[in-house]
């Protein structure tokens, strides 16, 4: 199952299934080496990922200052 850690206010974290966000066309790949071709070939399935990875939520912080000092 695919995982991500979206950051919430303050740096508290909580997990996010990205398995979610997968159309169901493109649940089952097969073979990878044959399936990203064919997934590119085909301009729905693109549209789908497309409309896809609009939907998966990020956060975004800027950080002003000297990056030698920063701390993770």
């Amino acid at each position: 199952m695919a995982e991500a850690v979206a950051n919430g206010e303050r740096g508290n974290r909580a997990p996010i299934d990205l398995a979610a966000f997968i159309p169901v066309e493109l649940q089952e790949l097969g073979d990878p080496q044959t399936a990203i071709p064919r997934i590119a070939r085909t301009p729905e399935l693109t549209r789908l990922i497309e409309a896809a990875v609009q939907q998966v939520p990020t956060t975004h912080g800027l950080n002003l200052g000297d990056a030698r000092r920063v701390t993770v």
